[in-house]
């Protein structure tokens, strides 16, 4: 019986050890994802709806509830500095920009990148978070310009 207690004692104290060793404080829980932006004049604080990981990143901000969105785009293997982004991007560096629906009421308004640029300025690999600043010039397919300035975001992925 003696046995039995001991052993009994000796699996609860590993169990609370292995689960407080597991436990690993959320450092996001602290800091609170976003985006902010000018867009041709008019500033926003974006609140971000996804930054996921997957054969590249994307990190979404939903600028309103008519589908208006920023996309942002990093390849898996970004790195911490300025990237120029330009129309005929090859590195996986870009913006897109979504001025809600055509008038058919399906199509988004898409408008890709002609010019800017994107600096990585902070990557924690342990923590997971991600800090950067962007401007770009977007342009649809009617040639509408959009401007987008003084962007900034920290997400975690």
């Amino acid at each position: 019986m003696k046995n039995a207690i001991k052993f009994s004692a000796l699996l609860m104290v590993t169990l609370v050890m292995m689960m407080s060793a597991g436990c690993k404080k959320d450092s996001s829980s602290a800091t609170k994802e976003f985006m902010k932006l000018t867009i041709d004049g008019q500033a926003k604080d974006v609140p971000v709806y996804e930054a996921h990981l997957l054969s590249d990143l994307n990190i979404v901000g939903s600028i309103s509830d008519d589908y208006k969105q920023i996309w942002i785009y990093l390849p898996e293997d970004f790195t911490i500095g300025t990237h120029a982004l330009n129309s005929q991007q090859t590195d996986h560096y870009a913006i897109s920009y979504i001025d809600g629906l055509k008038n058919d009421g399906v199509t988004p308004d898409l408008y890709h990148q002609e010019s800017g640029s994107i600096e990585i300025t902070e990557y924690d690999v342990e923590s997971g978070k991600l800090t950067g600043t962007f401007y770009v010039k977007c342009i649809n397919d009617q040639e509408k310009v959009i401007n987008i300035t003084n962007g900034s975001f920290l997400v975690f992925i």
